[in-house]
């Protein structure tokens, strides 16, 4: 599904921006790829502030603590693409829609580098998604990242084989500048 333009900005032109790429469909930054190794060890720690921000973002997209093994420094393909497959398969939560979309995104990322990329580059991955925000099924406008409800969309509605509100689809990515404007309340006659 194409990202929508509202408010004058869609996602992609964003993402695309903060990667430095010229890729379409808004793609997130890709690092270079790195030589592939021949052990999949670790080499040295990671940034454990990174490591953690990475574990919640799967965590709110419904992986379990089992499913969630991450290498400490380095994340190699086989180890994204389990994990990719492993958030293709989740049941999220409501609020867990949106981290997953996300998840998904940086794993495919990875998944197409080959090689290996450190878990400090996937959460700078992560942060041009911050401003990014979602319609979720519930018609609530949330945060991609976290699935923290912002405001109430609309109520939901089937347009079309996609569920609207409030001038938005459900599962696409959209970018505001500022803030989320509010949406006008109903004047009471």
């Amino acid at each position: 599904m194409a990202d929508r333009v509202v408010a004058g900005q869609s996602a992609a032109p964003l993402l695309d921006q903060l990667a430095g790429g010229g890729h379409s469909g808004a793609a997130v930054q890709r690092a270079p790829a790195m030589p592939a190794s021949s052990d999949s060890a670790d080499p040295s720690p990671g940034d454990p502030a990174a490591f953690a921000r990475l574990q919640g973002v799967l965590t709110r997209a419904g992986l379990s603590v089992a499913q969630r093994q991450l290498p400490t420094a380095n994340l190699l393909t086989a180890d994204a693409a389990r994990i990719l497959n492993l958030l293709l398969q989740a049941q999220s939560s409501v609020e867990g829609i949106g981290p997953r979309m996300v998840a998904v995104r940086l794993m495919q990322n990875v998944v197409s580098d080959g090689g290996h990329t450190s878990i400090a580059a996937v959460v700078q991955r992560l942060t041009a998604f911050d401003p990014i925000i979602m319609l979720r099924p519930d018609g609530y406008i949330a945060r991609a990242v976290t699935g923290e409800a912002i405001q109430r969309a609309r109520k939901p509605e089937l347009v079309n084989g996609e569920l609207h509100a409030g001038g938005l689809v459900a599962g696409t990515f959209y970018c505001f500048d500022v803030t989320v404007p509010r949406l006008p309340s109903p004047v009471a006659p």
